[in-house]
């Protein structure tokens, strides 16, 4: 078995003494850290960044803190990071800073979710409340025309202001619910920032460890260096979940399979370009929605130019493999110009991840924050 002891001056720095266990050598050099296997043979002391084996012939005696005090030195070891081990050259100089900015991101995610499950909350309830006032607004609008044909000036008066109170409630709430939306979009914005940034940094790591190792220029404080970052960036993985969904190709478009508001099985074409998702009447009528009693007309332009008529709704949700993204933008278009597929999956849904394409395996690799 090969054996590997570091000098006091490496290896002390790394623990708490109050905290640390310590390890007195023959040689009267000590080392601190956590032992975590005390065998016939040889110990192993974890001193913060890395295991150290010790010949037990090298030992000369063994001191040990308590449980919980060992459970405050791995607390301080995690909450510092690298503050007390700086970085072996400027190569790694640029990993730390790049880490530092990671957990800095991930305390301000955790914020940001907990407003963002609040924010979500009043966005439902203003939807309600939005629906509720447009029906008023439409029944009134037909008790207007109708006491205006009997000339009944006094009620049609009263209806009148009744109407102008109704729009003015629903104009403040169509306002609030705008900025309650941007707010919920850059609440998961940053979630998207905070993967992208976390898989950027593995890449980075993967690229200078692989060239010093192509090299053969791995020094030794390198090796740990890069052993703890890797049980640094494992642990942050941990709140990162990724999932792959398999597709189609359909003449030259990508086409998945999704599922609508848990009930409608559905073909969609991904559209990167399509700002809203997109589903067919038909569709709608599967999902038993109204297409005649839904108010909001949008006017979409298709790939040739033409004009279509939509309506535009909110999905309760929209499934695809074990990927679900909820409250999601939708228009529903009347006159069907699409084949083979019963709409677009656009951005209103893909924005929601941190998604990439493998064409190779013809799957799309979903990463999202738990």
């Amino acid at each position: 078995m090969k054996y590997l002891v570091f000098s006091l001056m490496v290896l002390i720095f790394m623990a708490t003494d109050c905290l640390a266990d310590t390890i007195f050598l023959k040689n009267k050099d000590s080392i601190n850290g956590i032992v975590i296997k005390d065998e016939e043979g040889s110990v192993t002391i974890d001193v913060g960044f890395g295991t150290v084996v010790l010949p037990r012939a090298e030992i000369e005696s063994i001191k040990k803190s308590s449980e919980a005090a060992r459970a405050r030195l791995r607390k301080e070891w995690q909450k510092s990071h690298f503050k007390s081990f700086p970085a072996p050259t400027t190569r790694e100089q640029e990993l730390v800073d790049n880490f530092e900015k990671l957990i800095y991101k991930k305390r301000q995610i955790r914020k940001n979710n907990a407003e963002k499950e609040n924010i979500a909350g009043k966005i439902s309830a203003l939807r309600k409340d939005i629906s509720r006032l447009q029906d008023e607004i439409y029944a009134l609008s037909e008790k207007i025309e109708f006491v205006h044909n009997k000339k009944n000036i006094k009620k049609y008066n009263f209806l009148i202001t009744k109407y102008n109170s109704f729009s003015n409630e629903l104009k403040e709430a169509i306002d609030k619910l705008d900025k309650l939306q941007i707010k919920y979009e850059e609440a998961n914005e940053e979630v998207v920032k905070y993967i992208n940034q976390f898989m950027r940094l593995e890449k980075l790591f993967e690229t200078k460890y692989d060239n010093l190792i192509t090299l053969n220029t791995l020094s030794l404080e390198q090796k740990y260096f890069y052993r703890n970052l890797k049980e640094r960036l494992n642990e942050l993985q941990k709140d990162i979940k990724q999932q792959r969904v398999k597709f189609a190709r359909q003449k030259g478009h990508i086409v998945i399979e999704a599922i609508i508001n848990d009930k409608v099985e559905v073909m969609m074409m991904v559209d990167t370009g399509a700002t809203l998702t997109v589903i067919s009447k038909e569709v709608a009528e599967r999902l038993e929605i109204d297409y005649d009693k839904l108010k909001e007309d949008v006017k979409l332009i298709g790939v040739s130019g033409q004009s279509l008529s939509a309506k535009f709704i909110i999905l309760k949700s929209i499934k695809i493999g074990d990927v679900e993204g909820k409250n999601i933008e939708a228009v529903i278009v009347k006159d069907k110009t699409f084949k083979d597929v019963d709409g677009f999956l656009g951005m209103s849904f893909l924005k929601k991840f941190s998604f990439s394409m493998d064409k190779k395996k013809q799957s799309l690799v979903f990463n999202f924050f738990e």
